[in-house]
């Protein structure tokens, strides 16, 4: 199953789980926390393993340019 969620953002957003969990995380970026703050568009992957599985998911991150007035 794909689910697709869109934010709007100007310059950061925090992506990943807001919730607090037990279950192990790495990053694309090399961080471990359940979510990260990024600045920047790119691809983003995080592998989430708990007990009995591994999970891979993926974020796409476009941040727009501000464009002068």
């Amino acid at each position: 199953e794909i689910n697709i969620d869109t934010s709007a953002c100007q310059s950061t957003i925090v992506i990943g789980a807001r919730l607090f969990s037990t279950l192990d995380h790495l990053w694309s970026a090399g961080l471990s926390s359940p979510s990260i703050q990024v600045n920047a568009s790119g691809i983003y992957t995080v592998q989430v393993a708990g007990a009995c599985n591994t999970v891979i998911d993926t974020f796409r991150v476009e941040l727009r340019q501000n464009l002068p007035a």
